[in-house]
């Protein structure tokens, strides 16, 4: 595995680049700072890789958004999407999302 660290002040934070990084539950958890995560995928990802990450994230309550795929869907309507899921299941500033 190999890490880029984004240097942005207070707000930097590192990228993982390497294989099976979705399985590995060490590596997830410590960047979650509740119980609560929110996965953000495109039903062409959630078909390849969501029931491993469900599994990776299994001692958390996950809320999943399954959005359309393709550029055209990269729009206010896909972003209200995600916010009301956020608020139907109660998310709060530390809920962590993984798109």
């Amino acid at each position: 595995m190999n890490t880029l660290n984004l240097d942005l002040k207070d707000r930097s934070y590192p990228i993982y680049i390497g294989q099976d990084l979705l399985v590995d539950k060490n590596l997830l958890s410590k960047h979650i700072l509740s119980n609560k995560v929110c996965v953000v995928t495109n039903k062409t990802i959630a078909n390849l890789y969501l029931q491993s990450i469900l599994e990776t994230l299994s001692s958390f309550e996950v809320i999943v958004v399954s959005l359309e795929d393709g550029e055209k869907y990269k729009n206010e309507d896909s972003l209200n999407q995600i916010y009301a899921s956020l608020l139907k299941n109660r998310a709060d500033r530390d809920t962590t999302i993984v798109a």
